[in-house]
């Protein structure tokens, strides 16, 4: 092989390297886009998407921090037939997934982030087909955590526990 030969050689190997560099650039973009709808379609099976859109433009994360028991509640979600629950009180998307915030209840009460994508990929095998396990509960209407806790007696507990249904006191 002449000299010509060999350049023409390496050249076309680095335009081989470029172009898988290329192609793996537009493989990632294509996947996270794959993600971010699949991600969604998945939430908006469990919450509707003008109700998440709502949420997350009302009350984006860290919005109700000072709330406290006047937190606006927007979304109760459940697993039939047991005691897990989730209240929504915030969201914002990021990235290619939703986070939400809020009260949840698996085996205790506890306030905190929540991954509404890993949410939504719950799933339940029922008679060979693997269903939604989380709910959106419809009847659920927004309301503040001390109104709810008037009819969830998780919020109720929860709230007494944090101390957060007494008034403050004046010093």
């Amino acid at each position: 092989m002449d000299t010509n030969e060999a350049n023409e050689a390496r050249k076309a190997l680095n335009e081989a390297k470029e172009q898988r560099e290329i192609l793996a650039t537009y493989q990632k973009d294509l996947d996270r886009r794959v993600e971010t709808a699949v991600n969604r379609h998945l939430i908006t099976q469990m919450i509707p998407a003008n109700i998440l859109d709502e949420l997350c433009a009302i009350y984006p994360l860290y919005s109700q921090e000072r709330e406290r028991a006047n937190t606006i509640v927007s979304v109760k979600l459940f697993v039939p037939r047991t005691a897990c629950a989730w209240y929504l009180t915030e969201c914002s998307r990021e990235g290619n997934s939703y986070t939400g915030f809020g009260l949840a209840h698996i085996s205790e009460t506890e306030l905190g982030y929540i991954d509404l994508a890993e949410l939504a990929r719950l799933g339940v095998n029922v008679g060979g087909k693997v269903i939604q396990a989380v709910h959106r509960d419809k009847n659920f209407t927004p309301c503040t955590l001390s109104e709810a806790a008037k009819t969830e007696p998780l919020i109720s507990e929860w709230l007494k526990f944090m101390g957060w249904n007494e008034p403050p006191r004046l010093q």
